[in-house]
């Protein structure tokens, strides 16, 4: 039997998506008046709200980090919107996202794991990965949020660029590297390079020489 949707809640773990009213005090430009430039949808539009999502922070690890003062920004958004929500199965990232994004189970979605095989294809090893484009099934928030008029920013959540249809507000995807990770090190590591090189990881081993002329140096750990 199948279960009904659930409500596309908005209260959340940590920050990628945001749909945007049009007001720039969001932004603490408090002397300027968005709607001067962009228009309401409606006499009914509210304030801002935001969507987030932290993959694998659960919610005592933010209640203990904020209880200890280390996410002051995140307390403050969480004051007074916290809530609980059934989570699907199997539960993991690949489930959790579209389901957030839709308020609709992997049956109706379509997205039922991280990667799984694609029913019906005419290739017995056809897989799919959750945030491929295309693999929605269901209407999300963002996509219902711009029919009605509301600004749409995406940022940093997986799958938005494949909505269909596609989002006509700006949809910034993940960070990208510009330069390749590496270990340095000054001693020898057990099955080094091979790791590194299995992993795509720049390695290289150093000499160290001793610091001549250097006062106050702190203590060296090195084996070397």
């Amino acid at each position: 039997m199948r279960r009904g949707r659930i409500p596309a809640i908005l209260n959340v773990l940590a920050l990628t998506f945001a749909l945007i009213a049009p007001s720039l005090a969001l932004f603490g430009v408090s002397s300027v008046q968005a709607q001067d430039a962009t228009p309401r949808a409606d006499a009914t539009a509210g304030s801002p709200v935001i969507l987030f999502t932290a993959p694998g922070m659960s919610p005592v690890a933010i209640d203990s980090l904020a209880a200890e003062g280390a996410l002051p920004a995140l307390s403050d958004l969480l004051q007074g919107a916290q809530g609980s929500l059934l989570a699907p199965f199997p539960a993991g990232a690949g489930t959790m996202q579209p389901t957030l994004l839709s308020g609709a189970w992997p049956a109706e979605h379509g997205i039922v794991g991280e990667t799984f095989y694609r029913t019906g294809s005419p290739y017995f090893a056809d897989t799919a990965t959750w945030s491929d484009p295309g693999l929605m099934q269901a209407d999300t928030l963002p996509q219902a949020a711009e029919r009605a008029g509301k600004p749409v920013v995406a940022i940093g959540w997986d799958g938005a660029a494949g909505l269909d249809p596609a989002l006509t507000g700006p949809v910034v995807g993940e960070a990208m590297p510009f330069s390749q990770a590496g270990l340095l090190t000054s001693s020898p590591l057990p099955e080094q390079p091979a790791i590194a090189a299995a992993h795509g990881v720049a390695f290289d081993a150093i000499e160290l020489t001793p610091a001549k002329g250097w006062s106050a140096a702190p203590e060296s750990f090195s084996p070397a």
